[in-house]
């Protein structure tokens, strides 16, 4: 049950929208997030404004694993070379397009088993933030908000040996019902529609049993990893 209106903290990142009842959830005048600003909490170390100043830019690292697209190569499945992006759009267009193209990913977001619970999802980013769109009754938002670090898996469904995996981390959700951003929530699960379904919006898989809402999910990315060609 969604209760006050306002920002919050939960482990070590702003939610902005509704106050979520759990124990671990603090108001954000308590606490600056470890993402916005110098980080505050009693369990973490402060962060000095060098060490800010560079977490705010720091870019996404890319792993990038030897293939055998062109034959066996010593070192193959290994990492070879590293590199950085500051956006996914800056990602190589033979993986960028696993992301532009309609792929259903693979999630994976810890559950309260301690074991990774794996589910397809439709996948949608802004610059170095992936948007999760979620119906408020799925498991998946109280897991992820127990737990913010997930990871994705897009692979290729004509190569599965043509793949990315990209590591984030939650650092906001956004209510549908928010009345300033909620309009945002339903535009974008109405752009996530058309481009899985390609059917004109409004989205057409909402629960008939009750009034489903939705949350949308920011997570900054962290890493990302790639594999193989088309």
């Amino acid at each position: 049950m969604l209760g006050r209106a306002g920002t919050y903290r939960f482990s070590g990142f702003v939610l902005t929208g509704y106050e979520i009842p759990t124990k671990d959830v603090v108001p954000l005048d308590r606490f600056t997030s470890r993402v916005y600003g110098p980080q505050k909490c009693p369990d973490r170390p402060a962060l000095t404004d060098a060490k800010y100043s560079w977490e705010r830019s720091m870019a996404i690292k890319v792993a990038k694993f030897k293939d055998v697209a062109s034959g066996t190569q010593n070192g193959q499945f290994t990492v070879g070379d590293r590199d950085a992006v500051t956006s996914l759009d800056d990602l190589d267009p033979i993986y960028k397009q696993l992301i532009d193209e309609p792929i259903t990913a693979v999630v994976a977001v810890m559950g309260r088993t301690g074991r990774p619970n794996l589910t397809p999802v439709w996948f949608d980013y802004e610059g170095d933030t992936v948007l999760l769109n979620l119906s408020t009754e799925r498991k998946k938002v109280e897991w992820l908000r127990a737990n913010p670090q997930v990871s994705f898996l897009l692979m290729n469904p004509a190569n599965p040996y043509h793949w990315m995996s990209i590591k984030a981390t939650a650092v906001r959700e956004i209510s549908e019902d928010d009345p300033i951003e909620g309009p945002r929530v339903t535009a974008q699960l109405d752009s996530i529609w058309t481009k899985y379904t390609g059917q004109e919006p409004p989205y057409g898989l909402r629960d008939p049993g009750f009034d489903e809402r939705r949350v949308l999910f920011e997570l900054k990315v962290d890493s990302v990893a790639t594999f193989g060609q088309p």
